[in-house]
């Protein structure tokens, strides 16, 4: 979950038309947002007629007018992408990993909206394309931040903050997945920590 869903995962992240869902309001959308360019990229040079940089500074600019119909609507779908947005909060322990997983699910699977006829009728919206934009999990910025004030003091106190963070993330991954899985993230995980003490300990040595 805390990586954003590639095109070629729609297909399994978009289950028929059949299964039918409901909007939920748990965490934030976002379908074909507008581009405006900076008013900084406008420069108009009075003093040279022969330079004269404008690049529509009040025009909006559509997405589709950026990125091809094959990035906004993989896989030929007729739905554009949606975001969602998940704090800290959101995903502070296996139990809400899980809830934030089926409702990624629920999503992706369409919703029933009235029909553009206007003939009071509903219909479903069709598998809908889904990303999802993760923050750290709840109080882990708050234990790395504890490594680097730990390690000014005390480099074996530092250890057991990082080791603390690294255990705790750990433990909800081996809950929600089995170890063909989570052993290589494990491996990974490990050895970032590693290389986190080996940085700490030359700001230490830098500031002493």
């Amino acid at each position: 979950l805390a990586v954003a869903l590639s095109a070629s995962c729609v297909s399994a992240f978009a289950p028929s038309k059949n299964h039918l869902a409901t909007k939920s309001d748990i965490s934030q959308s976002v379908s074909q947002p507008k581009f405006q360019s900076p008013s900084f990229l406008t420069n108009n040079n009075s003093r040279n007629n022969n330079f004269q940089l404008s690049v529509a500074a009040a025009s909006e600019i559509h997405p589709s007018e950026i990125c091809p119909s094959s990035v906004t609507r993989p896989n030929d779908n007729t739905n554009p992408w949606e975001i969602h947005k998940f704090g800290g909060a959101s995903l502070a322990d296996a139990a809400l990993y899980r809830t934030v997983g089926e409702l990624l699910i629920t999503e992706s699977s369409g919703r029933i909206m009235d029909s553009e006829d206007g003939d009071g009728e509903q219909q479903h919206s069709g598998p809908i394309p889904t990303m999802a934009v993760v923050s750290a999990r709840g109080g882990m910025t708050d234990q790395l931040v504890a490594v680097v004030d730990s390690a000014l003091l005390d480099m074996n106190a530092a250890e057991s903050a990082l080791t603390k963070a690294v255990e705790t993330q750990l433990a909800i991954l081996k809950e929600l997945a089995p170890p063909t899985i989570t052993d290589e993230i494990e491996e990974r995980m490990r050895k970032d920590a590693k290389d986190i003490l080996s940085v700490v300990q030359s700001l230490r040595m830098i500031r002493s």
